[in-house]
């Protein structure tokens, strides 16, 4: 358990501390003059500032020995996480990363992070995008059944097929456990029966009829 909070670098920066917790962040807040509109006064002010240690996650990455799943919900800093540990994503040490990004056109974070630019970076870096979930802009004082524009949204990135296919038998049958917790059973059946060691492994265990026959229900 790490108390600090996670940053591209390790050292002292300032935190902005929103009225609830869940907005604060390394960034301030800046709201654009277009986004006034949607954005919920009560839930950032009033807000408060102090200093708090960081601790670089690329130095925790390197530490561990064996593969990692990541899940980053850092309030506008979660792009210039992963950059940071460019090296750990490029060698495929990262088997599954969830991430929650801004889709506003000027996010409320300054230099917050884009989805495109998530997107684009990690589609550079040989992953793909298998889980998209737009979560909208809501208001308390306008009926719910109005329309509203994306605000934000978790996405959840894997490294492509290919890339997988290369890969050790352990790496691929964490990610298929990585795609059935995401209920992906199309994903988990096309790569059982693609991945000869992974058939064979799970053929070997008595469990290959098993997971087809249930995943064929759900597809």
């Amino acid at each position: 358990t790490y108390e600090n909070a996670f940053h591209n670098k390790s050292g002292i920066k300032k935190f902005f501390i929103t009225n609830i917790p869940t907005g604060s962040s390394l960034k301030k807040i800046n709201i654009h003059p277009s986004m006034k509109h949607r954005v919920n006064q009560s839930y950032i002010y009033p807000m408060k500032e102090k200093n708090i240690k960081t601790i670089s996650l690329k130095k925790i990455i390197e530490k561990i020995q064996t593969p990692v799943f990541l899940k980053i919900d850092t309030q506008g800093t979660e792009y210039e996480i992963i950059k940071n540990i460019k090296n750990e994503i490029k060698k495929n040490k990262i088997l599954g990363l969830e991430i929650e990004s801004s889709l506003l056109a000027k996010p409320n974070h300054v230099d917050g992070s884009k989805f495109h630019k998530i997107q684009e970076y990690m589609e550079k870096n040989k992953y793909e995008l298998i889980e998209l979930k737009v979560i909208k802009f809501k208001s308390s004082q306008i009926n719910k059944n109005n329309n509203y524009i994306p605000n934000e949204c978790d996405a959840v990135f894997v490294p492509r097929l290919d890339i997988i296919l290369k890969m050790n038998l352990k790496s691929q049958i964490l990610i298929l456990v990585f795609y059935l917790c995401y209920n992906l059973n199309f994903e988990s059946l096309n790569l059982i029966n693609t991945s000869k060691q992974l058939n064979n492994f799970l053929k070997r265990k008595k469990l290959h009829k098993f997971l087809e026959k249930e995943l064929i229900k759900f597809i």
